[in-house]
């Protein structure tokens, strides 16, 4: 791992075929500072991962991480289980012919004893030899998880891992990876449409829109003075729960 002091971008393009997906991003992604990534759906947001994890390579641009190139258009420099990232896919891409044991230790060839701490963390250790199709949808949420901080990540990346969960499965999930982060620490990247999660989860926001970034800032400010459609989704939705003050909702 090449530390934990985050994550930059500059100038990043990504395109598949003729549709450009990102067009010339610039951010920064600091360690400590837990941030989601909003937008529509076909913005960006996914590939913006894929691309910090070292998954794909940019067009044009540069990743950096720690203050050192990481991804060129020419390839990658710093391999992608060297980056300290831990991520939980949209479709959690667990082999339906292993273990959730064997799932957890293929993830970033763990050892067993690190393997089932993970699962005890997540709370299924009992589960170790069971395949995923034998868990329930909360029950695979927690193994993909568990296979995410297996390593002790640095960064942990999580796109839409929620989706289909009823609600209590949903707010287990939630309380659990918040008090890992306080806990272990792993710096929160999420991929997400719904406010619950952006607010238990998020201080700090990047909306994309049509693959650019269209606001950027504290989750206070965008509460306070939304500029996106996202964010004035957010702000709806936190002044419904009640909160006479939106920077209540800045504490994950």
């Amino acid at each position: 791992m090449t530390g934990n002091s985050g994550f930059e971008l500059h100038n990043v393009s990504k395109r598949y075929g003729r549709q450009v997906v990102l067009s010339d991003i610039s951010c920064t992604l600091p360690a400590g500072r837990h941030t989601a990534l909003l937008g529509p759906s076909g913005c960006g947001k996914s590939t913006l991962l894929r691309l910090l994890a070292g998954l794909e390579p940019p067009d044009s641009g540069e990743v950096v991480q720690g203050g050192k190139l990481a991804s060129t258009p020419e390839g990658m420099l710093i391999a992608p289980h060297k980056r300290g990232v831990g991520m939980v896919f949209q479709d959690l891409a667990l082999w339906p012919n292993l273990s959730v044991l064997d799932n957890v230790r293929l993830g970033r060839s763990v050892s067993d004893a690190r393997a089932r701490e993970a699962l005890a963390h997540c709370g299924i250790e009992p589960l170790a030899k069971r395949r995923p199709g034998e868990l329930s949808g909360g029950e695979q949420q927690r193994a993909a998880l568990a296979r995410a901080i297996a390593a002790h990540p640095a960064f942990l990346f999580l796109d839409e891992p929620f989706a289909g969960l009823d609600w209590e499965t949903k707010s287990a999930l939630l309380e659990m990876i918040s008090a890992l982060a306080r806990e272990t620490g792993p710096t929160i990247l999420l991929v997400s449409h719904d406010p619950a999660e952006v607010l238990a989860l998020a201080r700090y926001l990047i909306v994309l829109e049509t693959g650019n970034i269209a606001e950027e800032g504290s989750i206070h400010d965008a509460i306070n003075q939304p500029k996106t459609s996202a964010a004035r989704h957010l702000r709806t939705y936190t002044l419904g729960l009640g909160r006479a003050n939106p920077q209540e909702a800045d504490q994950p």
